[in-house]
């Protein structure tokens, strides 16, 4: 039986969408294909709960010996660790879905390897030594790796992006001409703390409205007592708090929003499959070519990067999108079109024939 490696982190600055992709991608294949897997990761107390309710076995996953925050490893580090690991267990296939790596790590996994996928989600057009290459970023120019001639390496936008697959027991409503439920997700830790900056600005925007708040399990404890006396001293709006929940929850809470605020990242894609209009915050500038081309290609609002928004800024374009049911119902649209949740498929389609049909 073929061992195949899932190289994965997430923390404080490395978002749990890592995670999540790999996960849909791991399910993905245990229902097609006969595989052991090797969970590979620096390690915290978030994945190692969220590995457990994936339902990963304690044998399957490897945990680096020196305990560093995904953050503070360095790809040497890495490169050296993953590899031992890899050859000890006799595995020589590895998909790895991690931010910020370089060309050369890329080169120095691969060399080591049989066969390597790289799961990506950036705006840098490159080529890239991996076996398969997977960036589904809105901001990828597909026309680039066309020139390369050699497309089969290469699966490039939004096609592909690797949503749990659970999302296509979900449909997209129908855009509504009123406003009823909003969903708001700053990412798993909210960083910079800009939940409780919209909770404020909602509570000056007329109306009233349902408000589901998804805060994640990497959330600082301050920032989750300041959402949570926010939303107790609330005299307008219907929140809920959802805390650490399942994905299958998440897109329950997708599936009835007529509106979301969210940060730059996977959320965007998730939400574009419900056809939800969003206003988008960066939370670092890496992510302002995401925001402006979400932006540009369907219409969602782009707020640019959280350290040019404020309580003002926030009130004024929550109201503006509220108020106008044409302009949320021409994003819609567009967003559905975008993403039709079938892109773990075809990753696993070609996963197959780079690992069980070329070696």
């Amino acid at each position: 039986m073929k061992k195949i490696g899932f190289r994965v982190d997430t923390g404080n600055i490395v978002g749990s969408g890592h995670l999540m992709e790999i996960f849909s991608i791991y399910k993905n294949m245990l229902d097609r294909f006969s595989f052991k897997p090797l969970f590979i990761t620096v390690g915290n107390d978030y994945i190692a709960e969220k590995l457990q309710q994936a339902g990963i076995v304690k044998e399957s996953i490897y945990y680096f010996r020196k305990r560093v925050s995904a953050e503070e490893l360095t790809e040497e580090e890495d490169i050296e660790e993953t590899a031992a690991i890899l050859r000890d267990r006799e595995c020589e296939y590895l998909i790895m879905d991690l931010p910020n790596r370089t060309d050369e790590y890329y080169k120095g996994m691969t060399e080591r390897l049989k066969g390597s996928v790289a799961i990506l989600d950036n705006d840098n057009p490159t080529e890239i030594a991996p076996t398969l290459v997977v960036n589904f970023s809105i901001t990828q120019d597909a026309d680039y790796y066309a020139r390369l001639n050699n497309n089969y390496k290469y699966l490039i936008g939004p096609r592909y992006v690797p949503l749990n697959e659970n999302i296509l027991k979900h449909k997209a409503k129908e855009s509504a001409e009123e406003v009823e439920t909003l969903f708001i997700n700053q990412g798993g830790s909210d960083p910079y703390g800009l939940t409780r900056m919209i909770i404020s600005a909602l509570e000056r925007t007329e109306g009233r409205f349902k408000v589901d708040i998804l805060i994640g399990g990497l959330l600082k404890p301050k920032h989750r007592t300041e959402i949570k006396e926010k939303v107790a001293k609330s005299i307008k709006h219907e929140y809920q708090l959802h805390e650490n929940i399942p994905q299958e929850k998440v897109y329950t809470l997708m599936e009835r929003a007529d509106l979301a605020i969210s940060a730059a990242g996977n959320t965007l894609y998730e939400l574009a499959y419900f056809g939800v209009p969003s206003l988008m915050i960066a939370p670092r500038r890496e992510f302002l070519r995401i925001t402006k081309d979400f932006s540009q290609s369907v219409g969602n609002i782009d707020l640019g990067i959280k350290d040019n928004i404020n309580e003002n800024i926030l009130k004024e374009k929550i109201s503006e999108l509220i108020g106008k049911a044409e302009l949320r119902k021409a994003i819609a649209f567009k967003l559905k079109k975008l993403v039709d949740g079938r892109g773990t498929e075809r990753i696993c389609d070609r996963i197959y024939k780079v690992i069980f049909c070329e070696n």
